[in-house]
This record gives C-alpha cells, structure tokens and sequence, in this order.
C-alpha cells in the first residue's frame, strides 16, 4: 500500500502486484506492445507467482506471432 500526497489529499493504493502486473498485461493486448509485458515482468518478476510470469510470456510469444502473421500477409 503506498499513499500519495496530491493537491493536499492522501489517495491509497490498494491495488495488489498482482492486479497491478495484469492491468499492464491488458494494457499490452489492447495496444500490442509487448513493452507493457516486458516491464511488468521485470517489476513484479519476485510479487508474482512463475505461473502468472509465464503466462504472460505466453501472451507476449502469441502477440509477437500475430504481428509477424500480419506482416506476412501484406
């Protein structure tokens, strides 16, 4: 939990690494940039478990796939 002090207000984080590690996976699906990916695993790699790291691995691998299949296409 981590409070941020902005505009005199103390706003709290309740957010998990774990809720925090797949909203940047989402991020990456929507956008396609495995950056996100990239990032969060590098982040969260020691908050979360190795089953979701290599969940996201396999997301990254399927995401990279598509844009290589579009390019073969046109």
């Amino acid at each position: 939990m981590t409070e941020n002090f902005n505009n005199d207000e103390m706003v709290i984080d309740n957010e998990t690494p774990l809720e925090k590690f797949l909203y940047q996976i989402d991020i990456s699906i929507e956008t396609g940039d495995v950056s996100y990916i990239q990032k969060a695993t590098n982040d969260y790699k020691y908050l979360v478990s190795q089953e979701v790291i290599k969940w996201a691995n396999n997301i990254m691998i399927e995401i990279l796939t598509e844009k290589m299949e579009e390019e073969i296409i046109f």
